[in-house]
């Protein structure tokens, strides 16, 4: 059996991408992240630990906040510079 090896740029992966059903492209999605991050639950448990630790380092408790305390927190902390 022969392979063959096939070179494509960013922009031309991504216009291929686009063609894809939307299935397919979340399909696709979960691979990356799962390839990347490994289980994307264990992604979402790490993240979530990594939230209630930069809480704590602001004196804020992650289990006592509402969605929208958090959403704002988690937007304060991206926009810190």
């Amino acid at each position: 059996m022969s392979t063959l090896a096939l070179s494509l740029t960013y922009t031309q992966l991504l216009e291929l991408v686009q063609q894809l059903p939307s299935e397919k492209q979340a399909e696709l999605c979960e691979f990356l992240l799962k390839n990347k991050w490994g289980w994307l639950s264990n992604f979402t448990k790490d993240s979530e630990a990594n939230a209630r630790m930069a809480c704590w380092k602001r004196g804020k408790d992650w289990d006592t906040m509402t969605e929208e305390e958090r959403e704002e927190f988690i937007n304060d902390v991206l926009h810190e510079a």
